[in-house]
């Protein structure tokens, strides 16, 4: 009996070295596939590189992929092989032994895939697409993909029963616990001013924000902090369009009327007016140069 030692590294590379060779392009009248050299799952760093992917004839992508379930012994390399005859109108031929083998790779993904969350990947796994950047071709093709009414209608059966309403008081608490001591950088508070112009808010969300400031309790330090600020003399008058009044400070515009302590907002753009006349007039203000 001789026993044969096949050294299947050496043949999977002389097949990629004969494709390469032969400087095989898409649309030259053959049908060819793309076929990464270095697995994706196992390198992911060469995942998106170029000089990693070689174009097979549809036997030979096959093949590749056989030899690399010896080379590479993995569940995520014969679920790779076991891909290729789950084809639709797949034509190709493996023995039994082979196939078996296969499913049962398959049968061991699966089950690992549904002990674990995260995909099914263990603690500590990164996937092949780790640390890879979407470039912008990708993002704007993902942008412009349009669902057809089924598949929306299938997403919106599949959000029943699900909470996307208010959150509950749990984690409210969490989320203000976690933000407690957080300083935002100049540019994170610029995108977020951006963010809300244009946006106004209700009468109804307004006056559950004033409700809501009504139960805070503040320190005597911290209430004398606001009074005094209040009482310093704004860097420019302030004058009440609709009245002609002009204000030194922010306390006597917050006094001149109900609301009114938003004049900034209205100065900067961000609202259209600040407080009310009881009449119901309402009231814009801006900055005056006296000479």
């Amino acid at each position: 009996m001789i026993l044969i030692i096949m050294d299947y590294r050496k043949i999977y590379i002389k097949i990629i070295r004969n494709a390469k060779n032969q400087n095989r392009r898409k649309g030259d009248g053959n049908y060819y596939e793309r076929h990464h050299i270095l697995p994706k799952s196992l390198f992911p760093l060469w995942a998106k590189r170029k000089s990693n992917t070689v174009l097979l004839t549809a036997r030979e992508h096959f093949f590749v992929h056989e030899l690399l379930t010896k080379i590479y012994p993995s569940n995520e390399m014969s679920f790779a092989l076991f891909a290729f005859i789950a084809r639709p109108n797949a034509d190709y031929k493996i023995g039994p032994r082979t196939y078996e083998r296969l499913k049962i790779a398959k049968a061991q993904l699966v089950s690992e895939t549904m002990k674990h969350k995260n995909y099914g990947f263990k603690k500590g796994h990164k996937p092949w697409n780790a640390g890879i950047k979407m470039d912008d071709e990708h993002k704007n093709f993902l942008r412009g993909i349009k669902r057809s009414d089924k598949a929306r209608e299938n997403i919106s059966k599949a959000h029943i029963g699900k909470s996307n309403g208010p959150h509950s008081e749990e984690t409210k608490r969490k989320i203000s616990r976690a933000n407690k001591g957080r300083v935002f950088s100049e540019e994170a508070r610029r995108h977020m001013s951006e963010g809300r112009k244009g946006k106004t808010v209700s009468e109804e969300t307004r006056q559950k924000i004033k409700d809501s400031l009504k139960k805070v309790e503040h320190t005597a330090e911290w209430n004398k902090k606001v009074s005094d600020a209040l009482a310093k003399p704004l860097e420019k008058p302030v004058m009440c369009v609709e009245t002609g009044d002009i204000f030194y400070t922010s306390r006597d515009i917050r006094n001149f009327a109900t609301g009114a302590g938003h004049w900034r907002e209205v100065v900067s753009g961000k609202r259209n007016y600040a407080g009310k006349l009881p009449d119901g007039t309402k009231l814009t203000w801006k900055y005056v140069e006296l000479s």
